[in-house]
């Protein structure tokens, strides 16, 4: 069976649990590193997951709408698609979280950069190896489903 895409609610489901997984490891672990509260951090976290949400959304939807006119599969995406997949949402996220950032824990747009950047290094990781297990799982689920 070969599936084109998402539907609008596993659409919403992905976006859901990713920011629910990416909030509840990324808060406890960057309150540590910056030396800051949990609730500061946390409240930051869920702040840029809203935003996130609303990239997620319309970014993830713009790039299977892209790959299906290329005649693409999503679940067979290569390595290559997938990390060009995840950098350039997390380059979008980027420009939009720097100033938010500076803002939030008071610090200058070179300190936020930096630590935006460390922001960026966790979040290729976790997004990358997120989609792929969510698309494993959904593949196992559509297919458990149908028989």
């Amino acid at each position: 069976m070969q599936v084109k895409g998402f539907s609008l609610a596993t659409r919403v489901i992905h976006m859901i649990g990713f920011e629910i997984f990416a909030i509840v490891i990324f808060a406890p672990l960057a309150a540590f590193i910056l030396d800051k509260g949990i609730i500061e951090i946390g409240a930051l976290g869920i702040f840029t997951s809203l935003i996130a949400m609303f990239w997620n959304f319309i970014y993830n939807w713009v790039f299977d709408v892209w790959e299906v006119r290329l005649g693409k599969d999503r679940f067979n995406r290569s390595v290559i698609t997938r990390c060009i997949h995840v950098l350039l949402f997390e380059l979008g996220l980027f420009i939009v979280t720097i100033p938010l950032v500076a803002f939030w824990l008071d610090m200058t747009l070179l300190q936020a950069f930096l630590i935006d950047i460390a922001f960026v290094a966790f979040f290729l990781i976790y997004a990358f190896v997120y989609n792929w297990i969510f698309d494993l799982l959904y593949l196992k689920l559509v297919r458990k489903v149908s028989i």
